[in-house]
């Protein structure tokens, strides 16, 4: 067979090429890293550690962090119950808020979605939504609180009815704070004659009435 090769046969360092050291000289071996995948079937024929490349990126499916190409890590995929080596399977709602990931600004953060501005703070954690440098205004009333979106002319849009629970209150001082944390600023009423009152931001700019939530009766 070394003759075959042109290799010396009394020289044990002269032989044929032999990939996997198996004694079958590449050119015969039918798998020639010995990975146990035949040669037409591996990706990676000199490769012991890689025979496959499902995305056809270059990177094996050992090494490769996203076997399918499909934008989602193996490990996300694996997690959200998706198959990492299919690109039309893929996690359709990674942070589980109920809004799709192509219609999610941020897909991995439950709880943010929209970022109006565009400027990589979604609208929850934002104090200026709509980007123009203008601060948008909550107000403490007398009657019903009102809610105000500042417009890029710098006139405000009341926005109350869509986001603000309707109540009728004698509000004489409140406090904005994070008092369910969430990482979002509520708001504490303090009313006259009446109950206190806690409003709960619940994202998008949208408050809850969670004032039965409060420990205590008096006012």
């Amino acid at each position: 067979m070394e003759l075959q090769y042109a290799t010396d046969p009394y020289n044990a360092a002269s032989h044929p090429p032999d990939e996997d050291g198996d004694k079958i000289p590449d050119a015969e071996d039918g798998d020639i890293d010995g990975d146990g995948a035949l040669n037409e079937d591996d990706a990676f024929p000199f490769d012991p550690a890689e025979s496959l490349d499902t995305d056809g990126d270059g990177t094996g499916n050992v090494a490769d962090e996203d076997d399918d190409g499909d934008g989602f890590p193996d490990s996300v995929e694996v997690e959200a119950g998706t198959d990492p080596l299919s690109a039309e399977d893929k996690p359709t709602d990674l942070d589980g808020d109920s809004v799709a990931n192509e219609d999610d600004a941020f897909p991995e953060d439950p709880t943010e979605v929209v970022d109006s501005d565009g400027d990589g703070t979604g609208n929850n954690a934002d104090e200026d939504d709509d980007g123009d440098g203008d601060l948008d205004l909550y107000s403490l009333s007398w009657g019903q609180d009102r809610m105000f979106l500042q417009e890029v002319d710098h006139t405000f849009s009341d926005v109350t009815t869509s986001t603000v629970p309707t109540q009728s209150l004698q509000t004489r001082a409140g406090v904005v704070a994070d008092f369910d944390g969430d990482d979002l600023p509520d708001i504490f009423s303090i009313n006259y004659d009446q109950k206190n009152s806690l409003k709960l931001n619940l994202g998008q700019g949208y408050l809850s009435d969670a004032s039965d939530n409060l420990p205590w009766d008096d006012y």
